[in-house]
């Protein structure tokens, strides 16, 4: 019998999958916390270890390294039990002989030889811990790097991207809790049924009216408290002049509500659709842009296909009746016509096609609005996929922007005359957002297209800002008719 915690045994066996299967902790954490018996305040440990662990995973190794006299002398399952306690001594503050002691026992649980290694290094990681992060965060970016748990070649990216503050302060934010932002489905619920369903069980959320554009932070919310009204449907009161608009958007005042019964049958049932205000502003975009013909052109699994043609319900009160999506997967396309049917969104095609060679399936048909969302490196959702920062590559980013180059000249073929090219992601690489643009503006496929501005600004790029929406980009580019 162990005398290791629980919570601290299901922190370890999140870790072990996330490592073994590449998987995402967000993803593995219900089902390993379901195995346990755990209380509330134990799930919400064994939860703030995992997700804590796997953003901070290269600083605990370089810190384990340091206490070790060769990086190879813990085997990969020690060194993620490891990593717990070490976390728990660098980033929670816990008292070190606790730390210790059940940092020592769940590493004797994994591996019973490894109980004097594991004494001997977390002793050592006590010691470690009154010097990190090994230098002054606000002026040295390796030490940053490390308080932050990002690689120091991401951090010095980040540097160079966003200058030296806001680097800082989206590493910071970057480790924060996600919130949960909803869309209300308008083909299945009105947004007074959703108000009156959250607030029978006491579910508190405000309603969002938009999303704030470059440089400057944060949402307008509509209704501060679920005792509000929700948005009068006779009145377009989402309209902000200065914001990126979106409509029948809400945000959870406690994330964990999402767990909740009553939300959780809203989401099976379709009435209302989780992703982030920013992707509800993408899709909102589209649907303002088209009325005819929608071409999605990387649908993965569909949900901004059913917040668009949802946005296009509100606005004109009908679908858009040729909705074409597809996506070069093809695992992905029963999941995305179940959830399309669930949610009663119209398409009228999915097809398995490679979009970097649109028209080898699609010859010259043509479109209102082709939208790219393109597969980007999601450094905007760092919140919601801590385990981007330790897989990405430098590689990566250029192979992605080269990626971009070929979808955004592939699906400029399909736009109709006078029709748009939406392009999206969920980054904030240059090289695939406004260095995207600027690229495929200056090629013969991009010359009949021009700029088109989103409420003023150039592309919709919000900050990503604690209770925020995450960092996305978008742009419009309308072709000549």
């Amino acid at each position: 019998m162990t005398r290791a915690s629980a919570a601290r045994r299901a922190a370890y066996d999140v870790l072990v999958q996330v490592r073994t299967r590449d998987a995402f902790v967000r993803e593995v954490l219900p089902g390993v916390l379901a195995a346990y018996d755990l209380g509330a305040s134990d799930r919400a440990f064994a939860t703030r270890l995992a997700i804590g662990c796997v953003q901070m995973q290269g600083s605990l190794d370089e810190v384990l390294d340091r206490a070790m006299r060769s990086p190879r002398d813990a085997k990969p399952k020690v060194r993620d039990a490891l990593r717990v306690s070490t976390y728990e001594m660098l980033f929670l503050g816990r008292e070190p002989y606790a730390a210790v002691d059940q940092g020592v026992e769940l590493a004797a649980w994994v591996a019973p030889r490894a109980r004097g290694l594991a004494n001997a290094v977390l002793r050592k990681v006590v010691t470690l811990a009154d010097e990190f992060p090994f230098g002054d965060p606000s002026t040295d970016i390796a030490a940053a790097a490390r308080l932050h748990g990002f690689p120091l070649w991401l951090a010095q990216r980040f540097e160079v991207w966003l200058g030296s503050a806001e680097a800082r302060r989206f590493m910071e934010v970057s480790n924060e809790q996600p919130p949960v932002f909803a869309s209300v489905n308008a083909l299945r619920a009105t947004d007074q049924e959703v108000h009156g369903k959250l607030e029978s069980v006491g579910i508190g959320f405000s309603w969002i009216s938009a999303v704030l554009g470059a440089g400057t932070e944060g949402l307008r919310s509509e209704a501060a408290q679920p005792s509000l009204r929700p948005p009068d449907p006779a009145r377009d009161e989402s309209v902000v002049l200065d914001g990126f608009t979106i409509r029948g958007c809400l945000k959870l005042d406690d994330p964990a509500d999402v767990a909740n019964p009553v939300f959780r049958e809203l989401i099976a049932s379709g009435d209302v659709i989780v992703a982030d205000a920013a992707a509800q502003t993408v899709a909102a975009t589209v649907a303002e842009q088209a009325s005819a013909s929608v071409l999605d052109a990387c649908a993965g699994r569909g949900t901004k296909a059913i917040l668009i043609q949802s946005d296009a319900q509100r606005l004109r009160g009908a679908q858009i009746e040729r909705f074409t999506a597809m996506d070069n997967v093809a695992s992905k396309r029963l999941p995305f016509e179940e959830h399309a049917k669930a949610c009663g969104a119209h398409i009228s095609a999915y097809l398995v096609v490679d979009a970097t060679d649109l028209s080898a399936t699609l010859g010259d048909e043509a479109f209102d609005a082709v939208l790219i969302d393109a597969p980007c490196t999601g450094l905007g959702t760092l919140r919601r996929h801590p385990e981007i920062r330790g897989r990405i590559t430098p590689d990566e980013l250029e192979a992605a922007a080269k990626l971009d180059d070929r979808l955004l000249a592939s699906a400029a073929v399909q736009v109709a005359p006078g029709g748009v090219l939406i392009y999206a992601t969920c980054t904030i690489a240059p090289g695939e957002n406004e260095g995207a643009i600027e690229r495929f503006l200056n090629t013969p496929a991009g010359a009949p297209f021009a700029l088109e501005p989103i409420a003023g600004a150039p592309f919709f790029a919000p900050l990503l800002t604690s209770g925020g929406c995450d960092a996305h980009f978008c742009a419009v580019m309308r072709k000549r008719a």
